[in-house]
């Protein structure tokens, strides 16, 4: 007799973990993949997608059957094996009112142990690892399982609800996936090798645009290469083909009465016919203001014909260019220069420190050092050193330190009122 009761306790428990394999399964599974399989005729993914739709159903039917056999399982275990083990006890000289109470916690301890080992975390960790697979095989049962628990699951719920309006409980659906946990997951999947670290760093940037002022990208007016064409057609053309650039805004005597955009093939044609005719051969660029965002500056690019933004501030005064490849360097991160502008650099030194551009822009130096702290949403510098200038409050003078949290930042060089060179150093506090 104790070997059939023996083996009905061992089934209640494999039950009981199939029970949590199966939630585990459905609940961990991706869904992307499930209905990838869905698609290529898989019944149990639909059924799989189905129970997922309704997952308070779903889940509720599960816990009822867990709960179930809980009770099931510790009753009958101790009643079909207390009053054998306390005998045992008694046998061997142990009081019978004492023997009794020990058998009973004896056999409930053994079972919860064996429970909990082969009923919960051995079939959780199974589900955990081949969760689709598992999913689209439990889903039919679980389907059929969940339809038998209709009404029990009705009457749970209405329960919940009523209680739940008692409770001062917000009843607000919880928040949608954030870009913190794309993150997350983005790393985690770069960690277990699903993603490659470049394929990580492409995300993370592209993730990043929405986010990013176009000031931050863009070439800034002090650096914006253009051409006065107050000056001779010969000497636009020998500037501008040595510039390594192919389209440059033009104007005369000012930046600030810029005429349009000429790009390399319009100037040598120009050159070729001896004259730039000012009304056919100058183009129109795309002006944005500042405070849009690199996204908002890619949208715009992808509705214009033109590859040349001019960045304008409130008052009309140009603030600087950006291109194409400006928005490319931003997801991507460094590229090998096209043009004579030299591309700020941020170096890492022996002694683990780095020396940084101060123009280098601020999420760039926040990508390099593993941090996002360095901005705000009221923040108005794009670079570290816009960074270092909005702390310190001041122009800095070469030799000056910030104490910034946990980075030492030295002012190592300076170019007249700007700021050049700076060296980063982690203090670990």
């Amino acid at each position: 007799m104790l070997v059939a009761e023996s083996l009905i306790i061992v089934l209640l428990v494999l039950l009981n973990g199939f029970f949590a394999l199966a939630e585990m399964a459905l609940v961990s599974a991706k869904r992307g993949r499930l209905q990838s399989a869905a698609e290529r005729g898989s019944r149990g993914a639909r059924l799989a997608l189905d129970l997922l739709a309704d997952s308070t159903t779903f889940l509720s039917a599960v816990q009822v059957g867990i709960t179930l056999i809980g009770i099931l399982t510790g009753v009958y275990s101790g009643a079909t094996f207390a009053e054998a083990l306390g005998g045992w006890f008694a046998a061997r000289g142990v009081d019978a009112d004492i023997s009794e109470e020990l058998a009973f916690g004896a056999v409930v301890l053994f079972v919860t142990f064996c429970t909990l080992v082969f009923g919960e975390l051995v079939p959780k960790r199974i589900a955990l690892t081949h969760a689709e697979s598992l999913a689209i095989a439990v889903a039919p049962i679980m389907a059929v399982f969940a339809r038998l628990m209709l009404p029990l699951v009705w009457l749970l719920r209405i329960s919940v609800d009523s209680i739940l309006k008692i409770l001062p409980v917000s009843a607000a659906p919880a928040a949608s996936v954030t870009e913190d946990e794309v993150r997350a997951l983005i790393a985690e999947g770069a960690r277990t090798g699903v993603f490659l670290a470049s394929e990580r760093r492409l995300i993370e940037g592209v993730l990043a645009l929405a986010d990013r002022k176009v000031e931050s990208i863009m070439v800034p007016r002090t650096d914006v290469f253009w051409l006065d064409l107050d000056e001779a057609l010969p000497a636009l053309w020998q500037q501008a083909r040595e510039s390594g650039h192919a389209r440059f805004l033009v104007a005369r005597g000012s930046l600030d009465e810029a005429l349009g955009m000429v790009t390399l093939a319009t100037l040598s044609e120009a050159l070729r016919r001896g004259h730039l005719d000012t009304d056919k051969d100058i183009e129109t660029p795309l002006f944005v203001p500042v405070g849009i965002t690199a996204m908002q500056l890619l949208d715009q690019f992808q509705k214009s014909s033109s590859h040349l933004a001019v960045v304008t501030d409130e008052y009309g005064a140009i603030e600087g260019v950006a291109t194409p490849i400006d928005i490319l360097r931003a997801i991507a991160g460094e590229l090998p220069d096209l043009g004579t502008r030299e591309r700020a650099e941020m170096q890492r030194r022996e002694d683990g420190s780095w020396l940084v551009d101060g123009h280098l822009g601020i999420e760039e130096v926040q990508q390099r050092l593993g941090r996002r702290d360095m901005t705000s949403v009221r923040s108005d510098y794009h670079t570290l050193a816009g960074f270092v200038l909005a702390r310190l409050g001041r122009i800095p003078k070469a030799g000056d330190v910030l104490s910034w949290r946990d980075l030492r930042i030295e002012v190592i060089d300076m170019d007249g009122m700007r700021i050049d060179k700076l060296l980063i150093t982690q203090t670990g506090r």
